[in-house]
């Protein structure tokens, strides 16, 4: 008989594949007894979460006298398993209820490794509202990791000073106003094209 937890995994995996599955067979299988509820996360890939929840239910221990958590679970899955598992299941249980002694293996390297990439993966998806094209990931990452900011240290500030009196004088001479250059963070407010032409502007308040 191989190791006990692996056993437990082995028939919990198909059972347990997403979070509203978790929540609903957890749920169903503690209807009585809801104490170990409440010490469960239900998130993260599935190998993951069946270690914690398999170390929680027997950190948990007894729900009541002479039941383990862990064989309450196990009791609850026997009608939804086949004749070969439902074997497995009383073999398991018996350990279970002698107290055989849990062995903590923690995941395996690949289950952590897909772990972390699909958390990646998750991390980097950006929000609907930027372009489909920088959306959509290519094996080498996203093309929004392409983008690059190109910055321009100006050395001579003089020669930099005389350059923006130049772009100004120059702008004035085809008519382009200099306010519309100047920092202004309500120009753009959507609002402000709702109101009545003869609504006054609010008044701004000093702040000290």
């Amino acid at each position: 008989m191989g190791d006990l937890d692996d056993q437990i995994r082995d028939l919990l995996r198909p059972l347990m594949a997403d979070v509203q599955s978790r929540k609903a067979r957890l749920g169903w299988a503690f209807a009585k007894f809801p104490g170990p509820l409440d010490r469960i996360a239900y998130d993260g890939e599935t190998g993951v979460f069946l270690d914690h929840l398999i170390g929680k239910l027997y950190d948990y221990g007894e729900v009541g006298p002479g039941l383990p958590a862990l064989a309450v679970l196990l009791e609850s899955i026997r009608n939804d398993v086949g004749v070969g598992d439902r074997q497995r299941i009383d073999t398991i249980l018996l350990g279970v209820r002698e107290g055989a002694r849990h062995v903590w293996a923690g995941p395996s390297v690949e289950e952590v490794l897909g772990y972390l990439d699909a958390l990646a993966d998750q991390a980097a998806r950006l929000p609907t509202y930027f372009p489909a094209h920088l959306r959509q990931a290519e094996p080498g990452g996203h093309p929004f990791d392409a983008i690059r900011q190109m910055v321009q240290v100006v050395a001579d500030r003089s020669a930099w000073d005389r350059w923006r009196a130049e772009e100004r004088e120059r702008a004035r001479a085809v008519g382009f106003e200099e306010d519309r250059l100047a920092y202004a963070p309500g120009r753009a407010r959507p609002e402000k094209r709702l109101d009545p032409p003869d609504q006054q502007p609010e008044a701004s308040l000093a702040w000290r």
